[in-house]
């Protein structure tokens, strides 16, 4: 039996749930629920961090892809944002790229909270489910890309969900970075995950299964 056989039958429910997700996907895609195209879309970027020295390397990171974006589209930048409020940008139709900036995994990033030092993910499935509409543009994971016991858990990127075509989602998939990493050290690990446009359950996971 495949090694990736095997994982579904360990976690049937969860797999489940992926299956769903891409079942969703395919809808907003049949009803063509895009961004605005991406020579007319914007870029937002958002960045999370606990401590002041990783979110002052952050905000060096961020305004560097504000400063190389901004003569050819508008650009957000959304330092520390709560759950609620990412949610809503990147639901935001008129962005059609998204670049996101922190601490995760390959597929979820802490959101640190503005008024403490607690944080809540935004993962995979929260995109998958309140997603409104498909980006025309990349989605860039700009931090870790850990996948913690593929075996065990169903793990897809990020922004696996949000965009119409999934080559369109760059990670650094098995790859960690320092704190202080910034704009040339993401760009030189950047990469599609995926090669074809849209994939089944088992093929959103086979590439984080090596």
């Amino acid at each position: 039996m495949k090694k990736d056989a095997i994982s579904c039958l360990k976690n049937p429910e969860r797999f489940n749930t992926l299956v769903k997700a891409v079942e969703q996907h395919g809808e907003l895609l049949a009803v063509g629920a895009r961004s605005v195209s991406d020579d007319d879309g914007g870029l937002l970027v958002l960045y999370s961090a606990e401590e002041r020295d990783e979110l002052l390397a952050l905000a060096t990171h961020a305004h560097g892809l504000r400063a190389r974006h901004e003569s050819e589209r508008p650009v957000e930048v959304l330092a520390k944002p709560d759950f609620d409020v990412a949610l809503e940008a990147i639901n935001n139709p008129d962005y059609s790229r998204v670049a996101m900036l922190g601490h995760g995994a390959i597929g979820a990033m802490r959101l640190y909270n503005r008024t403490g030092h607690s944080f809540r993910h935004v993962s995979w499935y929260d995109l998958a489910t309140q997603a409104t509409h498909l980006k025309t543009g990349p989605f860039e994971q700009r931090f870790c890309g850990v996948v913690s016991e593929p075996d065990k858990h169903v793990r897809v990127p990020l922004g696996t969900f949000v965009v119409a075509d999934q080559r369109q989602v760059l990670a650094p998939v098995h790859m960690l970075f320092p704190d202080t990493a910034g704009i040339s050290e993401f760009d030189a690990k950047l990469a599609p995950i995926y090669a074809e446009v849209t994939n089944t359950a088992t093929e959103l996971r086979r590439p984080l299964l090596t």
